[in-house]
C-alpha cells in the first residue's frame, strides 16, 4: 500500500507540476502581450499628435481658427482612438482567419 501511494503522488506531483508550468507561461504570454498593446498604443498616439501639430504648424492662423469652431479640443485623441479601433479590429479579424485555417 505505501508503493501504491508513492506512485499516485509522485503521478499527481508531476501533473501538478506540469499544468504549473504551463499557466505560468502562458500568463506570462498574456502580460507581455498586454504590455506590448500598451507601449504601441502609446507611441501611436505620441506619433498622431506629432503629426497634428506639424501640420498645425503649418497652416494659416485663419484655417486653425476656423478648424476649431468645428473640432473638439481633444481631436488628436479622438483620431487615435478611431485609428487604434480600426487597427485592433484589423488584426483580431486577420488573427479569426488564421484559426479557422489551422482548424480546417
Amino acid at each position: 500500500m505505501p508503493a501504491l501511494s508513492l506512485f499516485l503522488g509522485s503521478l499527481f506531483g508531476g501533473l501538478l507540476s506540469f499544468f504549473t508550468k504551463f499557466l505560468t507561461k502562458r500568463i506570462a504570454i498574456t502580460v507581455a502581450i498586454i504590455t506590448a498593446i500598451a507601449a504601441a498604443t502609446a507611441v501611436f498616439l505620441s506619433a498622431v499628435e506629432a503629426l497634428y501639430l506639424g501640420i498645425s504648424a503649418a497652416l494659416p492662423q485663419s484655417v486653425i481658427i476656423g478648424a476649431s469652431w468645428v473640432a473638439p479640443g481633444n481631436l488628436t485623441a479622438c483620431i487615435s482612438a478611431i485609428l487604434a479601433t480600426k487597427g485592433l479590429a484589423y488584426v483580431y479579424v486577420w488573427n479569426v482567419k488564421i484559426w479557422k485555417i489551422k482548424g480546417a
